[in-house]
């Protein structure tokens, strides 16, 4: 399978928090194999992050079972917090999400 991007779906620095945030919902999380209630690894890279399916992760997606949603924030963003736009990548099923600064 092949990788698909998020579109409108996540977003990056809402002008109405004062820290770097990344919010990630809806039905790419859950075509990615990130469904409600999943446990979490998040993972910083050179280039951003990556967020996989962990039964031992620290992170659980939020939401609701059709909304599920990842909030991620502050230090925990790394690079991704100082980034002006991301890419959000994932291989449907795979459990498993990539944000990359551009």
């Amino acid at each position: 399978m092949g990788l698909s991007e998020l579109s409108d779906d996540h977003h990056l620095h809402p002008p109405h928090r004062p820290q770097p945030r990344l919010w990630i919902e809806g039905k790419h999380l859950q075509a990615a194999g990130l469904a409600h209630g999943t446990r979490c690894a998040l993972v910083q890279t050179d280039t951003g992050l990556m967020l996989r399916a962990d039964p031992y992760g620290l992170r659980r997606v939020a939401g609701k079972p059709e909304r599920p949603i990842i909030d991620i924030t502050g230090t925990s963003l790394g690079a991704v917090g100082r980034a002006e736009t991301v890419t959000c990548e994932y291989e449907a099923g795979g459990g498993l999400l990539t944000v990359t600064t551009q």
